[in-house]
Formats: structure tokens, C-alpha cells, sequence
């Protein structure tokens, strides 16, 4: 997950206009199942610089890789 972030994510958010940092949380143990919990922080100069990036055909096209190891919980 920390070589997909690198490569596919990262970068793409970075390259998006107000993105001011982003960065990948990895937990060093598993929890209930055997999964891991992890999370990615971005920041921004506005929200609408956020939710602009978040609509973009960019940033949905460097999720696919990375969607398989993900159980969102909503």
C-alpha cells in the first residue's frame, strides 16, 4: 500500500492546485480480521480546492490501483 500511495496517489494530489501536503498513516498492527488500519491526510488551501480535486477524473483514475486492499466503513 505504501509503494501505490507513493507512486499512483501522491503525486496526483500533489499536482492538484491548493494541495498543500498529503501523506499515508500505515498502523504497525493488525485489528479484528486482520486488517490493517491505515489513512491518508491531506491539506489544502480551501475547500473548494479540495472537493474540485476529489471530482476530478485525475484523482479517481489513481484510486483504482489501491481500492482492492481498502474496506471503507461508512
Amino acid at each position: 500500500m505504501r509503494r501505490i500511495f507513493a507512486e499512483d496517489i501522491k503525486p496526483v494530489f500533489e499536482s492538484m492546485p491548493g494541495c498543500l501536503t498529503m501523506e499515508f498513516l500505515l498502523g504497525t498492527g493488525s485489528n479484528a480480521g486482520g486488517l490493517t488500519d491505515a489513512a491518508a491526510v491531506s491539506r489544502w488551501k480551501s475547500h473548494d480546492a479540495l472537493t474540485t480535486a476529489i471530482e476530478s477524473r485525475a484523482v479517481a483514475e489513481s484510486m483504482v490501483r489501491i481500492l482492492p486492499f481498502l474496506q471503507v466503513e461508512r
